[in-house]
């Protein structure tokens, strides 16, 4: 199995890159760890050959490979000289386009190869582009991970961002605001599942700020949501209960965000111990999604009502509060209801399940649900399965803590 890719990301500077790029007339171009490394295999060279060409320590360039460093142009030049192969001077939009079209099978998204000039004027088709890329963004991150989509995302956001500096009828001006502050929430939620907190925390205050002047109140309650994740990483339960429950005070959002809403605002109250408050949002949680009128869901958020969602969810609140019976149950159904696009989600589910069972003293159950996950994380780059497994780790047998321990290994090498 290859868990090599399970965390960390690449990190790139744009303003290093273009600085030597444009001294050295080319375009800028975008070359990441995973990049180099691909180069080196394929030359047939180990690290210490490239090591000792570029004069730069094993440690060093394994770091780089991995996304842990970032990519400088003297550690390109170094991997030009040991492998003889120059990186394509692409323009990194075009590339973008190419690679958009390749991933989610539609044409070349052509807006992305305009001037980096502020526009002057912004109208429906601007808000179409940046619905289109959010949504390729999405498909990164549920079926990678959002580690998997690093500076790419970021960069398309600050293209993104820019139209909301220009001319704009009122209609189109607050559709944009609302596409941007999803691309935003999109991007934080990339970070967060990469393990770069502070930054999605960032960027999920600005995408509550953007969705302020927008027209979709669901959007602006999902935004909380994510926050609230934030918030329980850093064991802020109680912050994280009084944002949801801001965020449940507008009735205008809709019945699938409503129920997340209250699946999350169950999970954080079982954290604080109030696992009679967390059964009660547990029960508002299916009562919101057992409404019959599921056509107000924006189409941003198709995935709220889509199978496995929401019993992934409510599953991690029961798992919070004890309840690993009803939790297992939960997380069975999770699995068979995300399909192959949400390969993210599926693992996460599986983890909880084997951790379900394994409170339940269930351990041939437990460990095959363990092993199934681990199975199916090649290609996934997510600092929260990383955390998952780890804390999956002391509840299994020790050959099964092993295979745990040499994924974890393999993704930090």
């Amino acid at each position: 199995m290859d868990t090599a890719s399970l965390v960390g990301h690449d990190r790139w500077n744009r303003k290093t890159h273009r600085k030597w790029f444009a001294a050295n007339g080319a375009p800028v171009v975008i070359v990441t760890g995973q990049d180099l490394r691909a180069a080196r295999v394929n030359a047939g060279l180990d690290l210490a050959d490239v090591a000792e060409i570029s004069g730069k320590s094993i440690s060093h360039l394994s770091r780089i490979e991995r996304g842990i460093r970032e990519v400088t142009p003297s550690i390109v030049k170094g991997y030009e000289v040991a492998t003889g192969r120059t990186f394509a001077n692409v323009e990194r939009r075009e590339v973008l386009g190419l690679v958009a079209a390749a991933a989610v099978g539609v044409a070349p998204l052509a807006w992305l190869a305009e001037s980096e000039e502020p526009p002057r004027h912004a109208g429906w088709a601007e808000v179409r582009g940046i619905t289109e890329a959010t949504e390729f963004l999405t498909t990164i991150d549920m079926t990678r991970g959002g580690a998997g989509s690093g500076g790419l995302a970021q960069h398309v956001l600050k293209w993104a961002f820019r139209f909301l500096h220009a001319q704009a009828k009122p209609d189109v001006r607050a559709a944009l605001h609302s596409a941007a502050g999803a691309m935003a929430d999109r991007v934080a939620w990339s970070c967060f599942d990469g393990g770069r907190y502070k930054v999605a925390h960032k960027l999920w205050l600005t995408a509550l700020q953007v969705t302020a002047d927008g027209d979709d109140p669901t959007l602006r309650a999902h935004i909380m949501l994510n926050f609230t994740y934030h918030e329980g990483e850093a064991g802020r339960f109680e912050n994280a209960v009084s944002i949801l429950r801001m965020a449940l005070g507008d009735e205008r959002i809709c019945a699938a965000e409503r129920a997340n809403l209250h699946a999350m605002c169950g999970r954080q109250l079982a954290f604080l111990g109030d696992i009679e408050g967390a059964l009660r949002q547990i029960a508002l949680a299916e009562q919101a999604h057992a409404d019959p009128d599921l056509s107000e869901v924006p189409v941003w958020a198709g995935f709220l009502s889509s199978p496995g969602h929401l019993d992934s969810v409510i599953g991690r609140a029961m798992l919070s509060a004890g309840r690993y019976e009803l939790a297992a149950v939960r997380f069975s159904r999770a699995v068979e209801g995300f399909g192959p696009g949400r390969a993210r989600g599926r693992a996460h589910s599986q983890i909880f399940l084997a951790r379900a069972h394994a409170h339940l003293r269930l351990t041939d159950q437990s460990e095959t649900e363990a092993r199934a996950a681990l199975s199916g994380l090649a290609g996934i780059r997510s600092g929260r399965i990383a955390k998952d497994l780890r804390q999956l780790r002391p509840l299994v047998g020790q050959d099964l803590q092993q295979e745990i321990d040499r994924a974890l290994n393999s993704a930090n090498n």
